[in-house]
């Protein structure tokens, strides 16, 4: 096994679960990830193998996410993208699901059965996972405290082609870098690109990525993807794990196994292996809890506002421990990375029924703040919208500019009146008019335009 890594192997090691389990787990990992390889087979034809071991290494061993609560606000996140999203997924959150317990052939058919449509390439899921990840740094900023981290969490990303090194996804990889975020990890499984795109690594070295390199081939075990993922969590800057084939230079047949009539038969075996994911997800849980209410202790007035506002949470903290029976929240979505924004928004509505139509509105995360929109008319309140966003503390604000330029009205507009959001833009000669004109932006011309014509 050919591994590099800017730390060194007994470093990647220290503190991993991997190092830490029995030899006897180990072996019960092994003999689980090459079970699954044969069912995995079954569902995709191609790199089932190494398909089963990252799921393995992640669902069982390395992301911290709570199954049986959605309300969880500190759980790892991964964003799947090609062949990893559809059955790779349902496979996994089925057997965390079950708590061990064995489920018919029928019943395991079912999970499998539904149509994933088509997956979504690696430049929507970079930019995906870089974008949750910029979003918890920012809210890590605002509430962790030193010795009180509310916020720690990884977000995981798995790629199996490199079409995005000619995209926009490449600006978003530069600014990972620039700004140290730590919080995310790119997997990069070579099997299904071998042929067409090289990943250029050294473009991720340059802009600031640790790379971990691995090869592919029988000497690759679950330890030392563990390793190698809990490497990345304890990183200072965001990792790429490329993982690549034992020699490129050779086109890997991989096996096909025929697919007509697929037995959708899990061994027992299989469910033992991750019956104890959800009890340790609850420890994770617990721990993030008992800082949640020291933080209240120390820190009220930010700790309401976190747990409200942020959170989302139910009620207090003893309310939200018992608050357990919600469904199964994966770590990863069944949706494309692209269609996560536009999930729910996409509905059929009556023309009356104004509930259900979709809400247009910024919301960054969950947070669910509208940011404050300005429409200046001319160069003197574009001046008072910069004013009002150097000075917004709470909110944030948009700036909306017309693209063509836009006339001037001197002795009409003012950037103070920008900062009282309306103020009284042209007085009528006299006290006796019965219309109000109301406009922003470029309206204001129409506007004018209107009360000279009116007043003629």
């Amino acid at each position: 096994m050919n591994l590099m890594m800017h730390d060194t192997l007994s470093e990647a090691s220290g503190n991993s679960p991997a190092s830490e389990s029995s030899s006897h787990d180990l072996q019960e990992l092994d003999r689980a990830s090459k079970l699954l390889a044969g069912f995995v087979s079954r569902l995709n034809k191609e790199g089932y193998e190494l398909k089963a071991s990252i799921g393995t290494a992640l669902f069982k061993r390395v992301m911290r996410y709570a199954p049986e609560n959605s309300h969880y606000f500190n759980r790892d996140r991964l964003v799947v993208s090609g062949h990893y999203a559809g059955r790779w997924q349902d496979l996994f959150v089925h057997l965390v699901a079950a708590k061990g317990i064995a489920f018919e052939p029928l019943r395991v058919a079912s999970v499998f059965s539904r149509n994933t449509g088509l997956p979504c390439h690696s430049n929507q899921a970079i930019s995906s996972a870089i974008g949750q990840a910029i979003a918890v740094k920012s809210l890590a900023m605002l509430y962790n405290k030193p010795g009180l981290e509310l916020l720690d969490n990884m977000i995981w990303c798995i790629i199996d082609d490199a079409k995005f090194q000619q995209d926009s996804a490449l600006s978003a990889v530069a600014l990972a870098g620039s700004w140290k975020l730590s919080n995310v990890c790119v997997i990069y499984d070579v099997t299904y690109d071998s042929i067409n795109n090289k990943l250029e690594t050294n473009n991720f070295k340059t802009h600031g990525w640790n790379l971990i390199e691995l090869v592919s081939d029988e000497n690759l075990t679950i330890t030392a993807l563990c390793m190698a993922l809990n490497t990345s969590r304890r990183s200072n800057a965001p990792t790429l794990i490329s993982i690549q084939l034992p020699n490129r230079s050779l086109t890997r047949q991989v096996h096909s196994h025929p697919n007509n009539d697929p037995q959708f038969h899990l061994p027992l075996e299989l469910y033992d292996v991750f019956r104890d994911v959800t009890l340790k997800s609850n420890l994770f849980e617990a721990d993030w809890l008992v800082k949640v209410k020291r933080y209240w202790e120390l820190y009220p007035e930010l700790a309401w506002e976190f747990w409200n506002h942020v959170a989302i949470m139910p009620g207090t903290v003893a309310q939200h421990q018992t608050a357990l029976t919600s469904p199964i929240p994966p770590p990863i979505s069944s949706w494309p990375a692209e269609q996560l924004s536009r999930r729910g928004e996409h509905r059929s509505f009556r023309r009356d029924d104004f509930s259900k139509q979709p809400d247009r509105r910024s919301r960054p995360g969950r947070t669910k703040l509208e940011p404050f929109h300005i429409r200046p008319c001319d160069a003197e309140e574009a001046a008072g919208a910069f004013l009002v966003s150097i000075r917004s503390t709470k909110l944030p604000t948009t700036i909306s500019l017309p693209q063509n330029g836009a006339t001037s009205f001197p002795g009409h507009s003012s950037r103070l009146g920008v900062t009282r959001g309306a103020y009284g833009f042209s007085e009528c000669y006299d006290d006796g008019f019965d219309l109000t004109l109301i406009a922003a932006g470029v309206g204001i011309y129409h506007a004018m335009g209107t009360q000279e014509f009116l007043i003629r």
